[in-house]
C-alpha cells in the first residue's frame, strides 16, 4: 500500500529527500551533489513518522509501522477540534471545459444542506491543494473564509489555479479557457441542482483581481457580488503608474505586452486595449464590488514591486471609474497589511469585511452584534449596513449612486 510521505511543512517534501515504495517497503532517497538520487539504507526497525491531514482532517502527527501498516497518533495539536466546532464537509469536484479539458476544485457544502434545495455560490481563487486541511480556502491572510461562508448556507468552491489561462496574460487562453472553466463550473453545479446560478459571488486577491474584473466586464454570466484585494488588472492606469518597465510578470518587456493587449495602448494596438481592458469597459459592470488594499510597505522588495501605497494605484482606475458611474462599490484600506497578509487584526478585518459584504448581497443578511474584541462599535456597524442598504436600494431602482456618497 503506497503512503503519502511528507518530510517538510505544509505537506511538501524537502527538495533533497523523497520516499519511494518498493517491494512492500519504503525507501528514503537523497539527492547527491551530482544531482542524482541515491537510496539510503532501509529503515527496518523504525516506524515512519509523518504529518497526516486531509480536506476534512486537521493536521496531526502519526507513526506508521512499515511491516503491519498499523497507524498510531503521536500528537494531535487540536484534540476535539472537529467536535467543538461545526465544519462544512469538503469534497473534490471535477468538470470539463473548453475542448474537453479537466478542472478540479474543492467544494464546501453547507452543513444544513437539504437535497433538492438550491443555495448561493461563492467561488474563491488562488489555488486548490488536494488533501490539505484549509478551512479558509487557499489564502488565510486575505479575503477568503470558506468555512464561515459555507456555514452561513452558501456553497463555496476553492478554485484550482492551474486552470489554463487563469493567471496568464495571453488573451486567447485567458478568454477562451479561463472564462470557460468558470462558466462551466457554474453550469455543472447548476445541473446538479445544488446552486442558484443567479446568486454567484467571487472572492480573492492578487491574481484573481484582474481575472474577476475581466470576467464581469466580458462574460454574460451574472455575478451578484465580488470581494477582492489588490492585484494586477492589466489596465491603462496601473500600466502607466506601476507596471511600465517591469521586465517580469504581468506586462514585462517586448512580446509580453502583445500577449494581452496587442502592444502599447497607443497606435495600432489601441483598439484591443479598448476592447479588452476592464478600465475601458466599466460601463458593462453592474456587480457590487468591495475593493481592499493593503498599504503596508513592510514587504520584501524581491517578491514584487509596487507594494505599499502603490497598491492603491493598482485598484484606483476601476474603483474610481465605477464610483463615478454610480455603481455600488467601496474601497477599504488596511494600513498594516501587506499583499500577503499582516498582523492578526488586519487579517480578521479583511475576512470579516468580506463575509459581511458577500452575505449582504447574496442573502440580504445584516450582522447586528458588533465585535467588541477588535474595537467595533454599534454605531460603526449600523453605519456600514445603512450605507450598503442605500447602495442596494439605488441599484434595485436602476439609479446611479452619487460619487460623493461613497468616499
Amino acid at each position: 500500500m503506497p503512503y503519502k510521505i511528507t518530510l517538510g511543512p505544509n505537506g511538501v517534501d524537502y527538495p533533497k529527500f523523497k520516499w519511494l515504495r518498493e517491494d512492500a517497503k519504503s525507501y528514503l532517497y537523497k539527492l547527491d551533489s551530482d544531482n542524482k538520487w541515491g537510496r539510503l539504507p532501509y529503515l527496518d526497525e523504525r516506524p515512519l513518522v509523518e504529518i497526516e491531514q486531509g480536506d476534512n482532517l486537521p493536521p496531526r502527527v502519526v507513526a506508521i509501522d512499515l511491516h503491519t501498516n498499523q497507524k498510531n497518533v503521536v500528537l494531535d495539536p487540536n484534540p476535539g477540534f472537529l467536535t467543538r466546532h461545526r465544519f462544512a464537509r469538503a469534497t473534490p469536484i471535477e468538470w470539463k471545459y473548453g475542448n474537453g479539458r479537466k478542472a478540479t476544485a474543492l467544494l464546501y457544502w453547507p452543513p444544513d444542506y437539504i437535497p433538492g434545495q438550491r443555495y448561493p455560490l461563492v467561488v474563491q481563487g488562488h489555488g486548490y491543494r488536494p488533501d490539505i486541511f484549509e478551512p479558509w480556502g487557499a489564502v488565510r491572510e486575505r479575503r477568503q473564509v470558506a468555512q464561515v461562508i459555507a456555514n452561513s448556507g452558501i456553497f463555496v468552491v476553492q478554485y484550482d489555479e492551474a486552470v489554463d489561462g487563469w493567471g496568464q496574460s495571453k488573451w486567447d487562453t485567458y478568454e477562451g479557457t479561463a472564462f470557460s472553466a468558470l462558466e462551466m463550473l457554474i453550469d455543472t453545479l447548476d445541473k446538479r441542482g445544488v446552486v442558484d446560478r443567479e446568486k454567484v459571488g467571487l472572492a480573492g486577491y492578487s491574481t484573481e483581481y484582474g481575472f474577476f474584473l475581466h470576467f464581469v466586464s466580458h462574460s454574460k454570466y451574472p455575478i451578484v457580488t465580488i470581494a477582492i484585494g489588490e492585484g494586477a488588472d492589466w489596465g491603462y492606469f496601473s500600466f502607466l503608474s506601476v507596471y511600465a518597465g517591469w521586465s517580469v510578470g504581468i506586462y514585462g518587456a517586448g512580446t509580453s505586452r502583445e500577449q494581452l493587449n496587442g502592444g502599447l495602448p497607443w497606435g495600432t494596438s489601441q483598439e484591443t486595449w479598448l476592447q479588452r481592458s476592464p478600465g475601458f469597459n466599466l460601463d458593462r459592470i453592474k456587480t457590487p464590488i468591495q475593493f481592499e488594499v493593503g498599504t503596508s510597505e513592510n514587504y520584501p522588495e524581491a517578491m514584487a514591486p509596487g507594494m505599499g501605497l502603490t497598491s492603491l494605484l493598482m485598484v484606483w482606475e476601476n474603483y474610481q471609474g465605477l464610483r463615478l458611474l454610480g455603481r455600488p462599490v467601496e474601497l477599504n484600506l488596511l494600513p498594516a497589511a501587506t499583499h500577503d497578509g499582516g498582523p492578526p487584526w488586519s487579517t480578521f478585518a479583511s475576512q470579516q469585511n468580506a463575509v459581511d459584504w458577500i452575505r449582504f448581497w447574496l442573502q440580504g443578511h445584516e450582522r447586528t452584534t458588533p465585535i467588541m474584541d477588535v474595537g467595533e462599535t454599534n454605531e460603526e456597524l449600523a453605519e456600514k449596513y445603512f450605507r450598503w442598504r442605500v447602495m442596494r436600494e439605488k441599484q434595485n431602482k436602476g439609479k446611479a449612486i452619487p460619487a460623493s456618497a461613497n468616499k
